[in-house]
């Protein structure tokens, strides 16, 4: 157990104060990496282009003249690498290079202290499952109304295969597309001008009869969207609508929302756009929700793991019931004793609760950092909590990815074996 102690708020506040001395620290880090390696690329470049160089002179003794071109070729490139690492090298990020690596090492150090503490990694973990558990609720939501958009425009295609009047109004796409068509006719030819007066007057008469084509087509869509919500009003219960359901066309929280917008001459949604439009979103949700689904269990499985930690290391401070067999033991013989005297005093749940572990001590810890009024349970609203938890979730990201990896090596390396 550390000799010193440092409380958390203060940790946090030193954290706080020399990463607002830095605010692009980060950005810079990576951009001094960038220049770093585009050195080191100029510099391995360099040593090839020596060697070349070394090559040449030993060719020099059979050809002098050619050898001697190809040696100022050379030389020519060498030194235009080692003018561009003079500008790299000078360069005032370059220049900050001891500074902003000293800025960094201090907030890694911070960080690095931070984490010794068991019980400050454990409340950041579920802190976040909150923020898991949250975005799951949410992202669930969000598919609710796409889904129900999707099964009543499945079902309107089903029913429209026995209804053929059905089947004209859901052709309601296809003109969309004539009027689309016309649409950019129009403006095309509306962009050219004759000064042939002649010629200019039979451009306008083509343009009147596609603004009667497209007037027509407008007129179409609208009967059509008018006769499909109609049908949609009078078929509820065949597509699966609520009899209790409000249908309200301009809410744009239902699904009719968008199946409404089909039927405005001036949208360009159809359809089919809204069905792949909407199966798209559903599947990135779906997927995105089966990736935080198991950043979730990585971090309920640290949890556990963190707190059987902290039970070992307060069992090592003589804190806390041993995990063998014996104080096992003891600990089901005492609770045995307690359920017994709670039956003798008419308890209705006499044994709930007496085998559990007493709960784990706040302190002491062996870390230096310690939280002695709130043991870490704000420590996720603090900036170095943040900067943690990030650090945790691209962890978990990094660990799904590779899982995801590593299904996919192993379904192909199955597909090759049954092939």
């Amino acid at each position: 157990m550390a000799d010193t102690k440092v409380e958390f708020s203060q940790l946090s506040k030193l954290y706080s104060e020399a990463k607002l001395k830095y605010p692009y620290l980060a950005y810079d880090i990576e951009q001094l990496h960038e220049t770093e390696q585009k050195i080191y690329e100029y510099s391995v470049q360099i040593q090839d282009l020596e060697a070349q160089k070394l090559d040449t002179n030993f060719n020099s003794l059979l050809n002098s003249g050619v050898s001697n071109q190809n040696k100022t070729v050379i030389d020519d490139k060498i030194k235009k690498l080692r003018d561009e690492i003079s500008v790299l090298q000078g360069s005032t990020l370059f220049q900050r290079k001891n500074e902003l690596e000293t800025a960094s090492n201090e907030l890694d150090s911070y960080l690095k202290e931070v984490n010794t503490n068991l019980d400050f990694q454990r409340a950041l973990r579920e802190a976040l499952v909150e923020r898991y558990e949250s975005h799951i609720d949410s992202q669930e939501k969000s598919m609710v109304v796409p889904k129900k958009t999707l099964a009543i425009i499945s079902r309107l295609e089903n029913l429209a295969k026995n209804d053929p009047e059905l089947q004209v109004i859901l052709n309601i796409d296809k003109d969309k597309q004539e009027l689309s068509f016309y649409e950019n006719v129009i403006a095309q030819q509306k962009s050219i001008k004759s000064k042939d007066p002649k010629e200019q007057a039979e451009r306008d008469a083509g343009i009147k009869f596609l603004e009667r084509q497209k007037a027509d087509y407008r007129k179409g869509i609208k009967n059509k969207g008018f006769k499909l919500c109609k049908y949609i009003d009078e078929h509820r219960k065949e597509l699966g609508i609520p009899s209790h359901e409000k249908i309200d066309f301009n809410d744009s929280t239902s699904p009719l929302y968008f199946i409404s917008e089909v039927t405005w001459a001036d949208s360009p949604l159809t359809l089919s756009a809204t069905k792949e439009l909407f199966t798209d979103a559903i599947n990135r949700t779906e997927k995105n929700i089966e990736s935080t689904k198991q950043c979730l269990t990585i971090t309920n499985k640290e949890i556990l793991e963190l707190k059987n930690k902290r039970e070992e290391e307060l069992q090592d401070l003589s804190l806390y019931p041993k995990k063998d067999i014996l104080s096992t033991l003891g600990r089901i013989a005492k609770g045995t004793i307690t359920g017994i005297k709670n039956f003798f005093y008419g308890n209705k749940h006499p044994f709930k609760g007496v085998y559990k572990k007493p709960p784990m001590p706040k302190a002491p810890s062996r870390s230096s950092v310690v939280d002695t009024n709130n043991n870490f349970l704000d420590a996720y609203k603090t900036e170095i909590g943040q900067d943690v938890i990030e650090q945790i979730l691209q962890n978990h990201k990094k660990q799904v990815e590779e899982q995801r990896q590593s299904g996919s090596r192993q379904n192909n390396s199955q597909d090759g074996r049954t092939l």
